[in-house]
């Protein structure tokens, strides 16, 4: 009856409400890891800042060859700033295009890849107005290519390098991939905020450290304590 249908309608609003407290904890905690999405190996970046060397190029190159196999694909973590409005986690990271870019000098049919958050979120800012937000990215190793709009600035400052994804990586600050980049590829590396939390599930963290769930008419606040 109604009081049976009301009583359903009550316990699935309250697992909704647990299982957006579940997805607010992990975006708190923005812990994650590369298994969940794929059986295949996911590779730190070889890359340590410092002096860019030509043998610290070949070292990557050799790198590179030895994790290329196509009975094996091996992933690899890079980087990628872009605006806050763009919707990389719902639609991934899509190629350049003369309508869909940031930078001029940027070839279109790519999406540019940096070795380290950091310097991802200085290529961001650059055409985000210092507002883009840092995604960690995987892509298979074998799809590498170099940034020869980065390697060309260097050649340009003095520096005789060639077009290798060794150069490009020490040098030039990191690759780039043809074609779009899926959304099971990408995670988000800038901490979401407290705002961006409570949008997106109804819960935040109270200044004890107790997780409060907000109602949709905002007179009501329910701790996780009496939620469970």
């Amino acid at each position: 009856g109604e009081t049976g249908a009301a009583n359903l309608d009550k316990a699935e609003e309250a697992t909704t409400r647990l299982d957006n407290l579940a997805v607010a904890k992990e975006m708190e905690s923005n812990n994650f890891d590369w298994n969940t999405r794929t059986s295949n190996e996911v590779l730190d970046n070889p890359f340590k800042e410092g002096v860019p060397t030509k043998e610290k190029a070949k070292q990557i190159n050799d790198w590179v060859k030895g994790n290329t196999d196509k009975y094996n694909t091996k992933y690899v973590k890079f980087y990628h700033g872009t605006g806050e409005s763009i919707p990389v986690e719902g639609e991934g990271l899509k190629r350049t295009s003369t309508t869909r870019r940031r930078s001029f000098q940027s070839e279109s049919g790519y999406v540019y890849l940096a070795n380290t958050p950091e310097r991802a979120k200085t290529f961001g800012d650059l055409g985000n107005n210092s507002k883009s937000i840092v995604y960690e990215v995987i892509v298979p190793i074998s799809e590498l290519l170099p940034d020869k709009d980065q390697l060309n600035n260097q050649r340009s400052v003095g520096n005789e390098i060639g077009n290798t994804i060794g150069e490009s990586i020490v040098y030039g600050g990191g690759v780039r991939v043809k074609g779009d980049i899926s959304q099971w590829q990408i995670k988000r590396q800038t901490p979401y905020t407290a705002k961006e939390i409570r949008m997106a599930t109804g819960w935040e963290k109270g200044v004890d450290g107790k997780w409060r769930y907000e109602v949709p008419d905002g007179e009501l606040k329910i701790s996780i304590e009496d939620a469970l």
